[in-house]
């Protein structure tokens, strides 16, 4: 069969294709990507860029769509995207989920489609995931995380490039460019696209939020008026993340299998600043903390090691061989007595909790367990009730 041809050389797609090649210029070193098709006019944009910059022999890629299951026609849609992208001579590779999806479906479906897709980039030994999240998508973003009561690191929205895990980087190449740009280079080249039922569906908060992106249209906040406002976000959250690592490699020391915290500084920063301190902390000993977590921490450490004298360290797994289980843990030392704070982050069912743990250092003997609902509204009292109680008992 005689494959079609996918060069272009339109003023406006050639653009694109110079903003995408720039970025992934950086990769030089790690050039395998696999790129995520949804077969929607942003994904086959995407395509259709990419498919230029494979014939430079300089990258590369692997292309992957992932059947989510939802509904009874998936599997045929994920076939026939993979059909039609093959008359351009692009091999599809279909990632399909036999999990169900019941509850929590955008959440739990999104999980589900970067595990696969994280699994699939392991095979290849690709080192980077592409998608094509586009401004308007960075837009609903800001305006989610506004409902939620977001900081200056949710609000700045998405990056252009993220991390999946410690070994897999999200790439974004094309957040500069809004979705009609994108439809208009799809429609020019493949002349049609999927259009996914769900994205109409107004059960789902990103729908919603798109319905009223349209409307506050009309007073004013209009689409540039809100990338302005994400990217002096993003520069501020920048300056901040500057001032942090200044600060972090002032108070932190890095030991073997350890870190130790100067707790009388950390306790002297503001809690934003301290929020980061911790999330460096973790990341540095490969283990995340959500952002619920991280403020019961937080609350936790403002509580029971409020003295001068304190000092705290995140352990490392390796540094922790008599502690079952060996986790990322919170070391609090006060006088001549020494305990151990392990908080664990996991799902049970449909809910997440915290698990905290309080362990006599030397000998690694549990002294004190507590299981949070981190999806109760009062789990935040509980937190607080449990290290009272620690405070109390056993930190005399």
């Amino acid at each position: 069969m005689r494959t079609k041809n996918l060069n272009v050389t339109r003023p406006d797609h050639l653009n694109i294709c110079q903003k995408v090649k720039s970025i992934l210029k950086k990769y030089k070193n790690n050039n395998t990507f696999v790129v995520a098709v949804s077969g929607g006019s942003d994904s086959l944009a995407l395509v259709s860029i990419i498919k230029n910059l494979m014939q430079e022999n300089k990258y590369k890629f692997f292309f992957a769509i992932v059947d989510h299951n939802l509904r009874k026609n998936s599997a045929a849609e994920a076939l026939s995207v993979k059909r039609f992208l093959s008359k351009y001579d692009i091999n599809l590779t279909i990632l399909k989920n036999k999990k169900k999806i019941d509850k929590n479906i955008q959440k739990n479906a999104r999980e589900i489609r970067y595990n696969l897709l994280e699994k699939f980039c392991k095979k290849k030994k690709a080192k980077s995931l592409i998608v094509a999240h586009h401004q308007d998508d960075q837009v609903e973003t800001f305006l989610i995380r506004l409902s939620r009561g977001s900081g200056v690191q949710g609000l700045s929205s998405m990056q252009k490039e993220t991390k999946i895990n410690n070994n897999i980087k999200l790439v974004r190449p094309m957040l500069d460019f809004k979705k009609k740009d994108l439809l208009f280079v799809s429609k020019k080249i493949f002349g049609t696209y999927i259009k996914d039922p769900s994205n109409l569906n107004k059960k789902y908060l990103r729908t919603k939020v798109r319905s009223l992106k349209n409307s506050l249209e009309k007073y004013g906040l209009t689409h540039d008026a809100i990338i302005k406002s994400i990217n002096n976000l993003r520069s501020s959250r920048d300056t901040i993340n500057i001032y942090v690592e200044k600060i972090f490699s002032k108070i932190v020391d890095k030991k073997k299998d350890y870190i130790t915290i100067d707790l009388k500084r950390f306790l002297g920063e503001e809690k934003e600043i301290q929020f980061k301190i911790l999330s460096m902390a973790f990341k540095n000993q490969s283990k995340t903390f959500d952002a619920n977590s991280l403020n019961d921490l937080l609350e936790s450490i403002q509580l029971t090691l409020s003295e001068k004298d304190v000092l705290a360290s995140i352990k490392s797994p390796e540094g922790s061989e008599n502690l079952n289980p060996p986790e990322v843990m919170l070391i609090a030392t006060e006088a001549n007595s020494t305990f151990v704070i392990n908080g664990l982050v996991f799902s049970e069912g449909q809910k997440n909790f915290l698990t905290i743990k309080v362990y006599e250092a030397k000998r690694g003997s549990m002294i004190a367990s507590k299981k949070i609902n981190l999806d109760a509204s009062d789990n935040y009292n509980e937190v607080i009730k449990f290290f009272k109680l620690f405070k109390k008992d056993i930190l005399k």
